[in-house]
């Protein structure tokens, strides 16, 4: 019968640690990725950011100007509706009867300006023409014109 080799337990373990480990079995990151990823990420990420503001700023622009354009054809709605009142009439359009306002009722951040020219005549038809301003809050311009016959 042959007898089994004494083992060293110690001897053992230590032997273990010395084995090196095969190519490509690494425990984590190098530095070297790691300052890879993050450069990646420090020219990646500030586009991304800055589109997501841009996107916002349209929106919100777009609805600025929807706004300020039904504030302007409210207005010219007005006038026409003076116009063709019976107590108000041609004479009644002229500019002081349409203050700035500003700001407009309802609205914060919108002014609203009415501008009357004096009285033009083409083809025999006298007419006025009619421009109301509004101004929203990002100061976008919104400008729609009418001519009033008389």
């Amino acid at each position: 019968m042959r007898a089994c080799p004494r083992v060293d337990a110690p001897a053992l373990a230590a032997r273990a640690q010395r084995v090196p480990r095969a190519h490509g079995a690494s425990r984590g990151f190098t530095l070297i990725e790691l300052v890879l990823v993050l450069m990646v990420l420090a020219v990646g990420i500030p586009p991304l950011i800055s589109l997501g503001n841009n996107c916002l700023q349209s929106l919100h622009q777009g609805a600025y100007v929807t706004t300020a354009t039904s504030l302007a054809q409210e207005k010219l709605e007005n006038v026409a509706q003076d116009r063709a009142l019976v107590s108000r009439g041609w004479s009644y359009i002229v500019a002081g009867n349409y203050p700035a306002e500003s700001p407009v009722t309802g609205f914060p951040g919108y002014a609203r300006a009415t501008t009357i020219a004096t009285d033009s005549t083409y083809s025999g038809v006298t007419y006025r023409n009619v421009s109301v301003t509004v101004t929203a809050p990002d100061n976008t311009q919104v400008t729609l014109f009418a001519w009033v016959v008389q």
